[in-house]
């Protein structure tokens, strides 16, 4: 029994009670209950007409059990709540940034973010959504999940019309298209910041009439398929921010990554460059044979060529594609017009190779069999025609896929390396006029499919790319000079072409 002085005071406490047994243990467990029903913050001072913003906080929290559930951890408490002399604080503040991590595995690492404030270089106005969950896994530059309550709800009739649901408004989801393309990372030694956000939802307050009606609205749609929707989100109704969240957190990082929209461009550039790296064998039909051999291959899927006795052709055992010049027998004009892949490689004496046409004076010889796919018709056709005049093509030729996919002329054929390209597109951007002309690799290794052997012609000089040493420009007059990207050369060699027109002096 307390003494009634103790009664009338919260605050008392007797030093001398305090060093006896039991009292002591008594008093402590009082003060953590009472320390325990006292629980300021934030949220707990909010008036009911703070409705909208007592949402928020409770999406914050909801999020935090689901992701803890989701992730088999219990939720970090110290980095919500702290232990101070009035009580437990409430660490969530609408306009603070607080963070709550959680160890989703021994590797990945999952957090949530509220208030997160994003600014600097990487960004032009500073971003700041409600909710930010980032996904961290090692190797991988972690992925963020964008979340923003929305308390307001439109269910007009041509809002239900459209988007088959009541949701939130349309200038709510426009915020979240914002989010995805303006929050961005700047890497250490990047010059050039990169996207982080793969998906965005609006959570507003709605239940579904009868289970499952929301799943067929464009908001869950478009954020499966586009990235950026809405979900329903109340105490009731937590299944598809429970199942958007497991669908995310239960997926690796090459899965994740599948999931941002890339620009088409990226795409297409991430095509050339393996384009680039297979190498393709241009061959030609046997002489005052050729419809009967093009029909032997188109029949047989074979072509054969002799074997090369020297390193530098290894990349005849790393052939991905043979591709079919048609002479002018057989077109007008005559072009690069068919292309299989290359299924299988095989080195065998010519004379095993059954062909109609006699072997060569030395059957014993040894040759390279292609055994290839489906023959297609290259569309378009590389044409054999050029400014000058056509080239001469009587014996086959190397290439890569990504001259063969891009090249309109032969001559462009030569250019095998994605920085020849990158020059090229650079001239003709700042038409500059150029024309291009064979030359001999400058290295001498075994890989040379990082060496160009085109040169890019202008007024006043000429450059070559060199692979790792970059583009080589050489003046007509005066010495040579190098250049590690194709921007800085096309400047230089339209510079050059400008000099030469000023002086009157063509090309050499």
């Amino acid at each position: 029994m307390l003494p009634p002085s103790a009664r009338l005071s919260l605050g008392f406490a007797s030093l001398a009670l305090l060093k006896t047994p039991g009292y002591r243990e008594a008093y402590s467990a009082c003060l953590i209950l009472s320390l325990g029903l006292r629980l300021e913050g934030g949220p707990v001072r909010l008036s009911v007409k703070d409705v909208s913003r007592l949402y928020e906080y409770w999406c914050v929290l909801a999020l935090l059990r689901l992701i803890a559930e989701e992730t088999g951890h219990p939720i970090p408490t110290a980095d919500i709540l702290a232990i101070e002399q009035q009580g437990l604080r409430v660490l969530l503040q609408q306009g603070q940034e607080q963070s709550i991590r959680f160890a989703a595995s021994s590797s990945r690492r999952v957090s949530l973010t509220y208030n997160p404030q994003f600014g600097g270089q990487a960004v032009l106005t500073p971003q700041q959504p409600d909710v930010i969950v980032d996904i961290d896994d090692p190797d991988w530059p972690a992925v963020r999940l964008v979340l923003d309550a929305k308390y307001r709800l439109d269910s007009s009739v041509d809002y239900v019309h459209r988007y088959g649901s009541p949701g939130p408004p349309e200038d709510a989801i426009n915020v979240l298209h914002r989010y995805r393309d303006a929050i961005l990372d700047l890497e250490a030694g990047s010059r050039r910041p990169r996207r982080t956000v793969i998906q965005a939802a609006a959570l507003f307050p709605y239940r579904e009439v009868q289970t499952g009606d929301f799943s067929s609205s464009r908001q869950y749609e478009a954020l499966q398929r586009l990235g950026v929707g809405a979900l329903p989100f109340l105490p009731d109704q937590t299944d598809y921010v429970r199942d958007w969240l497991r669908s995310n957190l239960q997926s690796g990082s090459w899965s994740l990554a599948d999931r941002a929209i890339p620009h088409r461009s990226q795409e297409r550039a991430t095509r050339w460059r393996t384009a680039a790296s297979e190498p393709v064998l241009i061959g030609v039909l046997h002489s005052g044979a050729e419809a009967e051999h093009l029909g032997w291959i188109l029949q047989r899927r074979m072509y054969y060529v002799p074997l090369a006795r020297t390193e530098r052709e290894i990349r005849q055992y790393d052939t991905r594609f043979v591709a079919l010049y048609s002479p002018s027998i057989l077109r007008s004009p005559p072009a690069v017009t068919h292309i299989a892949e290359v299924h299988e490689v095989e080195v065998i004496r010519r004379a095993d190779i059954p062909t109609p046409w006699l072997a060569s004076t030395d059957p014993d010889r040894l040759h390279i069999l292609y055994h290839l796919g489906d023959v297609d018709l290259l569309k378009p056709p590389v044409a054999n025609r050029g400014v000058e005049r056509a080239d001469r093509f009587s014996a086959p030729r190397w290439t890569t896929n990504l001259a063969l996919r891009r090249a309109q002329v032969m001559r462009e054929l030569l250019l095998e390396t994605e920085p020849e390209w990158r020059l090229l597109e650079d001239l003709r951007a700042a038409q500059t006029p150029f024309h291009l002309r064979a030359g001999r690799r400058q290295l001498s290794t075994i890989d040379e499919s990082r060496v160009g052997r085109a040169w890019f012609l202008v007024s006043g000089g000429r450059a070559q790319y060199r692979g790792a040493a970059g583009f080589v420009v050489q003046p007509y007059s005066g010495t040579e000079e190098y250049f590690p990207r194709s921007h800085e050369v096309a400047r230089r060699l339209a510079l050059l072409a400008g000099e030469a027109h000023d002086t009157g002096d063509g090309d050499n």
